[in-house]
């Protein structure tokens, strides 16, 4: 595992994103964790939260590592404060979204199966710290039969500015943003949150933070200009978590460990005391945010109680 930290740092702050080869060993992952992972349920985000401290060990020194030699003038990072969670993919070949009824404007018209997400940028962890400029997502793949299938797909900054310069200035570090081509039968769904008629073919963001807008339409069709990173077994994605993107395929099983880099001045979410933290935010916050925390806050209690 060799790491020049000068040309990640340049690579994050032009493209928002890097890969590093190997990053961890097949020793650094407790033989446990796969079924561990398997049999827990997934959150209203599709993640698997909750994971035990003792799984990640070994991972977390080299985590900290990272952290320490990327925390700089451009990048105001912890190298302490991480949370760990799961990205479960299951294989469904040919997935066909399930259209949900009646509609609702702020949850999307379309929900793919096998736990692949469309096009965003994650929106759990702005409400928590509405910072995503100080903010690092890494994705450690181990499960996966190939380099090919089932990758995270990543429009880079640079590209998204040079193709969409109005969209670039507008989700630069912000998050809680998804991005939505409209269809035939999502038409209806994209004229009632806009209020207005939209087009089969374009592309709108859709703002789930600010109260003031509901998105805007984009410039750009996200399909045409994304990167697919290859990655294999072990290696890491690392990312600014301002960087649209999504899951590519779901053509095979894909199981990820995800290590999210705070803030440095931030406050540890997964603990008792982030938790009250969080519930207090939630009376400061918009109502875009406080019908996303809501849920968050029920499902908290929900899994504390059954601990009990």
């Amino acid at each position: 595992m060799k790491k020049n930290f000068n040309e990640i740092s340049k690579n994050l702050n032009t493209k928002g994103f890097f890969i590093i080869k190997n990053f961890i060993n097949s020793s650094d992952i407790d033989s446990k964790f796969l079924n561990h992972v398997k049999k827990k349920e997934k959150f209203v985000d599709g993640v698997v939260h909750g994971l035990e401290d003792k799984y990640y060990t070994s991972i977390n020194t080299k985590i900290k590592e990272i952290a320490k030699n990327l925390n700089n003038k451009d990048l105001n990072i912890s190298d302490k404060k991480f949370c760990y969670a799961s990205i479960r993919i299951k294989k469904n070949i040919k997935p066909k979204a399930k259209l949900i009824k009646p509609f609702n404007i702020f949850k999307d018209p379309k929900v793919l199966p096998g736990g692949g997400l469309n096009w965003h940028i994650d929106h759990y962890t702005y409400f928590f710290h509405n910072d995503h400029k100080n903010y690092l997502i890494c994705y450690m793949p181990i499960l996966k039969s190939s380099p090919l299938y089932s990758n995270v797909a990543i429009v880079p900054y640079d590209i998204l500015k040079k193709n969409d310069i109005n969209t670039y200035k507008k989700i630069k570090d912000r998050g809680a943003v998804r991005f939505r081509k409209v269809e035939k039968d999502t038409k209806p769904w994209f004229d009632l949150r806009f209020g207005e008629k939209t087009k089969v073919g374009s592309w709108y963001a859709l703002d789930d933070y600010s109260d003031d807008t509901h998105g805007w339409k984009m410039k750009i069709n996200l399909d045409k200009i994304k990167v697919v990173p290859k990655l294999c077994l072990n290696d890491l994605l690392i990312m600014k978590a301002d960087v649209i993107h999504r899951t590519n395929d779901t053509k095979i099983d894909r199981i990820a460990i995800r290590c999210d880099i705070l803030p440095k001045y931030s406050f540890y979410e997964q603990s008792l005391l982030g938790f009250f933290k969080i519930c207090l935010k939630y009376f400061f916050e918009t109502k875009k945010a406080k019908y996303n925390l809501k849920r968050y806050i029920k499902v908290f209690l929900s899994n504390k109680l059954k601990q009990r």
